[in-house]
């Protein structure tokens, strides 16, 4: 049998791909194995939607095939859509090959070895949907996954029913834009929810449109959907909003914000903001801080704007200095610390449902990271007051 590792850069969309893969692996006549050293093959999932993400993938490819060079090196995801052949390992896969990616490295075997999941994690990835046609200016993805295409529902749901019985309790529902899901993420959501049993789902990034009144009343009516939202915001700014291409205003992110606050008890809100944006002003940056200073979130991711090849936002005049973006990146995590601060105390003295975790660690309902008790068995729901 071959010994089968993965390496995995970026989002959960390339975890659940690697993850899916090694859950197929004995169909192959392969089996997973967890590092490098010890495999026959490697295959790198890499992720190109910032330029440091770029580089740490190119460099770790150069650095493990150095160290190993007997070792098969397989490069997918979107640095080698990218780079393609430039990498220099022994075979690149395409986006929209990866499904057959194990088709090339092993034999399909006509009486697949019975068994057991693979548990690579507490919770598992589940991929609902890929691509994206929003085309922000600023983003690469769309040239590299193509146009959005959904798993059919039904498809979903054998996948989902599969992991829960493999032990899985918890389920994170992936993809690039989830809100393009088709024919309907609610109706999906629906019939998620149904499945018996005790587990539940996490959605991943929404955008601002996304975020409906439907799926805010799904959410705050079942105890199996997670109460934790993370909004791709990238500005507070109206005039940058427009340049970005986000089809959505400053007000109507405080609008949904405010509904999930009204509607959602306990929930965990969080946002990713773009900095530095091509032409984003001294005053623009200060209306991104004054936006969010008014609201009530849980915490913030922040990136410096990346420039990506072939964008239009990579051509646009008013490119920001790196020393400008340096400066506005630490004011942005200050805010950042002051909503994690809030937010903690915030949630003193309720009693929240905990999905144990190895080390002694678990995640509530809505994300918020527990220490437990010692001795506490992992993948067990228990309720802590915190």
């Amino acid at each position: 049998m071959k010994r089968v590792a993965f390496t995995t850069f970026g989002c959960k969309v390339n975890q659940s791909e690697m993850d899916t893969l090694a859950y197929r692996l004995p169909e192959y006549d392969c089996v997973h194995v967890s590092s490098p050293e010890e495999a026959d093959i490697l295959i790198v999932n890499t992720c190109a939607v910032t330029e440091t993400a770029q580089r740490e993938g190119e460099k770790y490819l150069k650095k493990i095939k150095s160290k190993n060079p007997s070792l098969k090196i397989v490069a997918t995801g979107c640095v080698a859509e990218l780079q393609g052949d430039t990498l220099g390992v022994d075979l690149v896969v395409r986006n929209a090959d990866k499904d057959k990616l194990l088709d090339v490295i092993g034999r399909a075997n006509p009486t697949p070895t019975e068994g057991k999941a693979i548990n690579l994690h507490t919770r598992a990835f589940l991929k609902i949907q890929d691509g994206c046609d929003s085309f922000c200016t600023y983003c690469i993805i769309p040239a590299l996954r193509g146009a959005p295409h959904s798993v059919p529902a039904d498809d979903v749901v054998i996948e989902a029913k599969r992991l829960l019985d493999a032990g899985y309790k918890e389920i994170v529902l992936t993809g690039i834009h989830i809100g393009l899901y088709e024919p309907s993420l609610v109706e999906l959501l629906r019939r998620l929810t149904s499945i018996e049993g005790e587990f539940r789902l996490r959605l991943t990034s929404l955008y601002v449109q996304d975020i409906t009144l439907e799926l805010v009343e799904l959410i705050a009516n079942s105890n199996k959907l997670c109460p934790h939202i993370h909004i791709s915001l990238q500005s507070g700014s109206a005039k940058i909003l427009q340049a970005m291409g986000r089809c959505y205003s400053p007000s109507d992110f405080v609008n949904k914000v405010a509904l999930l606050r009204e509607r959602v008890p306990l929930v965990n809100i969080g946002a990713d903001l773009i900095v530095g944006f091509p032409t984003e002003s001294d005053e623009d940056f200060a209306d991104t801080m004054k936006l969010l200073s008014g609201v009530e979130l849980d915490y913030l991711h922040i990136f410096p704007y990346s420039k990506r090849p072939g964008t239009v936002a990579a051509e646009m005049d008013g490119q920001i200095a790196y020393s400008v973006k340096r400066k506005r990146a630490p004011e942005a995590r200050e805010l950042d610390k002051m909503y994690r601060q809030s937010a903690e105390r915030r949630m003193a003295g309720h009693t929240l449902r905990v999905l144990s975790e190895r080390g002694g660690r678990g995640h509530a309902d809505n994300y918020y990271e527990v220490t437990l008790p010692d001795g506490t068995p992992s993948n067990e729901f228990i309720y802590i007051k915190l």
